[in-house]
């Protein structure tokens, strides 16, 4: 079905020349309700689409002016369409496809060719030009979204430049060739193969359109030299055919409508790529993996210094990249990829390094460009970025190298020009992965402040991130990791530098041998939000401080922490060891053996200071209630009763069993591993037991509670729950049955909650108890769990 675009062409709307801060010409378009606008009125925009590969996407066209949308008379203009297709690299100008379907009432269709769909994703710009038959004049350009669906079956398609005007032009030579052999038959062996020498030459080198005009020129001059020579041609059809040819040429070349700066058209696009981004691709990358790119990149991070600030990105389509020689990237240069970008290093030198340059910088700081710029304003935005991500990857297998450095590793450093301005700050690191190097990323301890690093994934390197010392000037504050993965290094966190305050939000820290490194004199604050600490041999070692004047402070808030088992066998092993402070805040551990309550997990230099719920489990089988002797680490909201180790049976009936002494399969398909269970015998005198918990649990915070309960039961059998109020003196405040109202009796153990109850304004702590009911002999009652949540 063929889609319809409406343009308003009341204000022209070219935009040949984009600014920079429009990403991808993706534009809002208006709506119908708003009247005339510069662009497109419609309800959704005037957005084409199509699948990759298509061959006959057709869309029909109305152009209208002024508030009343009256259409517009386009008799005698040819709509030719202009586009820079996803990848950034071709580009389609096709003036072949467009067919006047009412010109008198500015109607027109297009049918877009299958060169226009070979990359998926949205085009970088693409326009309809309305171009005057004869004169070559533009009546308007009609700018609109353009996007590619991506194709998972068809994929073989190659994307290259498509332009018909040099297509058209092609043509005429050929059909001059045709013509000549016509007139020279006696001569057609010869004259044929000079001609076809010169369409080889024309054809084989033509890979960009300066070149293909370039090579134009050059076949016109040896053909007029070979027909001047050899006779060929008389004088008078030599003329007649290089005017002909000259005059598609210059068709070609006429600019008058395209304000992009430059001299020809070539000298435009090439200006008008260049402000998208300089491509490493006009250096000679190979991008091969063995061939030494540094150069050639350092070379286009150079050309992007000397074109700023109208120019402030390098693009480096996707492949690997044998970097031998540090590249030297200036905080106001961003680097984007246009695929996975891969850096590939045998060198114990930085792969990158962020740093001010000295005399070769911009004047950026002071008043040449505005106040904004003294203000960092430049810095902001992702140093690295793209669509594919950035891999860091060393051959040295940890023994020397460095990923990814940042800032002045010395405060007198000749390239700050004793200037704070030149800092290292208010930048983002996002999607870049690396491996293999002594020194995953190295931050200076010189002016580098107020960072953000996202979606980092460093791993298998000895140390993740280096927090450097080096004449620390103004460091270390809001440092942030976001969703980042740390994983498999002796130190994830190496803090020589020691006052830096950072926080890491949903962040993976998995598999080290140390997560943060500390050295004498301490006083840096880090906070751990969410995410996970698993698998790693310790935490944190604050050993070598030797100033008890300094007391670093770790907060975790809501993490996972998964503690290994033979970290919890050998007491020289404590997962925190201080001088420390240590803030928990509704974190929740979990351990293959018994965790005797936080402090077990500390040396006797931690000081922990415990805010909400500190929930715990363990993993060897057998279910545990915490005793009131941790249960100042241990009460609060959410907390989590695992039963039932040390609760109080009345009639001695009920056991614990766990899955190797008799637990039933279906509570065992429930992943608990053990549950209380009340079994009714023959010789029973009674068929009921009463559980009473004496687990204290903390209420004196909390408004209001539920409970929560793994359990099975069947035919008439009944089971009912209390929960007791106390004050703090031990004195009962209220006594609440809870009911379960979706409870199924049918043998099978069931989750179940109850409705939120209000706990009285008095209470301190509260108590459980639970009354089992078994009628019938032979049935049973298992409890798998009890949860009280408050």
């Amino acid at each position: 079905m063929a889609q319809e675009l409406t343009f308003n062409i009341t204000e022209d709307v070219r935009r040949l020349k984009r600014p920079t801060t429009v990403k991808d010409f993706q534009l809002s378009f208006g709506h119908a309700d708003q009247g005339p606008t510069d662009v497109v009125i419609g309800d959704d925009g005037n957005i084409v689409q199509g699948r990759y590969g298509d061959s006959a996407r057709q869309v029909f066209v109305n152009v209208v002016q002024g508030k009343n949308n009256e259409p517009v008379d386009i008799t005698g203009y040819l709509p030719e369409f202009n586009g820079c297709i996803p990848d950034a690299e071709h580009i389609v100008i096709d003036n072949w496809d467009g067919v006047l379907v009412d010109p008198r009432h500015g109607r027109f269709r297009f049918d877009f060719p299958i060169q226009a769909f070979t990359v998926a994703g949205s085009y970088k710009q693409a326009y309809f030009r309305l171009v005057q038959n004869g004169t070559g004049k533009t009546l308007a350009t009609l700018e609109f979204d353009m996007q590619v669906l991506e194709d998972f079956v068809y994929s073989n398609i190659v994307p290259q430049n498509y332009v018909t005007p040099y297509l058209d032009m092609i043509n005429k030579l050929k059909d001059a060739y045709t013509n000549f052999v016509g007139k020279t038959q006696d001569s057609f062996d010869q004259a044929k193969k000079r001609l076809d020498d010169i369409m080889s030459t024309v054809e084989d080198k033509a890979d960009t359109v300066e070149q293909r005009l370039k090579i134009d020129e050059q076949a016109l001059a040896e053909l007029s030299k070979k027909i001047d020579e050899k006779g060929l041609f008389t004088q008078a059809e030599a003329d007649a055919f290089k005017q002909e040819i000259q005059k598609q040429i210059d068709k070609f070349g006429d600019t008058s409508s395209y304000t992009e700066p430059g001299k020809s058209f070539v000298e435009k696009v090439v200006n008008e790529t260049d402000d998208r981004g300089i491509n490493v691709r006009h250096f000679d990358i190979k991008a091969d993996g063995k061939t030494d790119d540094s150069t050639a990149i350092q070379q286009a991070i150079d050309r992007a210094i000397e074109l700023f600030p109208r120019v402030n990105t390098v693009v480096l389509p996707g492949g690997t990249y044998k970097i031998d020689s540090t590249l030297i990237i200036p905080p106001y240069i961003k680097l984007r990829s246009a695929g996975l970008v891969t850096f590939i290093s045998s060198s114990p030198q930085p792969v990158a390094w962020v740093k001010w340059l000295g005399k070769q910088d911009p004047d950026i700081v002071g008043k040449p460009l505005g106040t904004p710029y003294y203000n960092s304003d430049w810095q902001r935005g992702a140093i690295f970025g793209g669509q594919g991500g950035f891999s860091f990857i060393s051959t040295l297998d940890k023994a020397d190298g460095i990923g990814l450095e940042l800032g002045f590793d010395n405060k007198d450093d000749s390239a700050r020009n004793g200037s704070s301005a030149k800092s290292i700050s208010r930048y983002t690191l996002g999607d870049i992965s690396i491996s293999g190097f002594k020194v995953g990323s190295k931050l200076n301890a010189t002016d580098l402040y107020i960072a953000k690093h996202s979606n980092l994934h460093i791993e298998n390197n000895e140390t993740g991130i280096l927090f450097a010392t080096g004449g620390s000037i103004n460091s270390g504050e809001s440092i942030t990791f976001d969703n980042c993965t740390i994983a498999h290094c002796q130190q994830a966190f190496d803090c020589q530098y020691n006052s830096a305050d950072f926080s890491l939000i949903n962040c993976c820290l998995d598999f080290n041998d140390l997560v943060f490194k500390t050295y004498e004199r301490p006083d840096f604050n880090i906070s751990v939000i969410n995410g996970n600490i698993e698998g790693n041999k310790r935490i944190i070692d604050c050993s070598a401080s030797t100033s008890a004047e300094f007391k670093p402070t770790l907060s975790i808030n809501g993490s996972v922490v998964y503690v290994r088992n033979d970290q919890l066998t050998n007491p020289d092993t404590a997962q925190f060891k201080g001088p420390l402070t240590l803030n928990l805040t509704n974190a929740y551990l979990i351990a293959h053996n018994n965790i005797k309550g936080i402090s077990y997990l500390c040396d006797s230099n931690v000081i922990i200071d415990h805010q909400g719920a500190l929930r715990s489990t363990r993993r060897d089988g057998k279910n545990y209630l915490l005793t009131e002797q941790f249960n100042r680490f241990l009460h609060g909201r959410d907390l989590q009763l695992s039963v039932l180790q040390n609760g109080k049976s009345q009639n001695g009936k009920v056991s614990l069993l766990t899955k190797e002494n008799g637990l039933s399969q279906a509570m065992q398909d429930t992943l608990l591993p053990s549950a209380l269970v009340y079994e009714h015998k023959q010789e029973d005198g009674s068929n009921w037991d009463k559980l009473i918990f004496e687990q204290h649990i903390k209420v004196d915070r909390s408004s209001s509670y539920a409970l929560s309960t793994w359990l099975s039961f069947q035919g008439k059998d009944t089971f009912a729950f209390k929960v007791n109020f106390y004050t703090s003196d031990g004195y009962l405040v209220r006594s609440d049955d809870v009911y379960f109202y979706d409870a199924i009796a049918d043998g099978k153990p069931h989750f179940m909650r109850s409705f939120a109850k209000d706990i009285p304004y008095y209470s301190d702590y509260a108590t459980i108890e639970v009354t089992e009911t078994v009628r019938d002999v032979g049935n049973k009652m298992e409890l798998g769990y009890i949860g009280f949540e408050c």
